[in-house]
């Protein structure tokens, strides 16, 4: 049990200090991330697998966490909003608050694209 719960420990210290090192490297794998996510949610939506969503809103969390909050980072918070904006997607889609979600699924789509033009600089 002691080595499992280390190295959960030590994956979850990393995650952080990893991010750090590369800001535009961070926006790429994330930005891969959410094309993959986007994919992986609508073919979820549509097949009604609900454990699939949840674990891709498990997922969205915790990239949303590990995301570096400091000033390296800033050219590229659309792509943290576009995480932001799917896991309110995710939310409202489990609530059944269909405005709720067609108001997320835009802004994904607006921050995604804002993302995609930030990494592409």
């Amino acid at each position: 049990m002691k080595p499992a719960l280390a190295l959960f420990l030590a994956l979850t210290l990393a995650a952080p200090a990893t991010m750090a090192a590369n800001p535009q490297g961070d926006a790429k794998a994330l930005l891969a991330w959410l094309h993959k996510a986007r994919v992986d949610v609508n073919r979820a939506g549509k097949s009604g697998d609900k454990v699939a969503l949840q674990r891709i809103k498990r997922d969205a969390y915790q990239r949303f966490h590990a995301w570096p909050d400091d000033a390296r980072h800033a050219d590229y918070m659309d792509c943290h909003s576009a995480v932001t904006d799917m896991i309110g997607f995710l939310e409202a889609y489990e609530r059944k608050d269909y405005t709720w979600r067609d108001r997320k699924q835009r802004h994904f789509q607006q921050d995604l694209a804002s993302c995609e033009r930030a990494v592409k600089k």
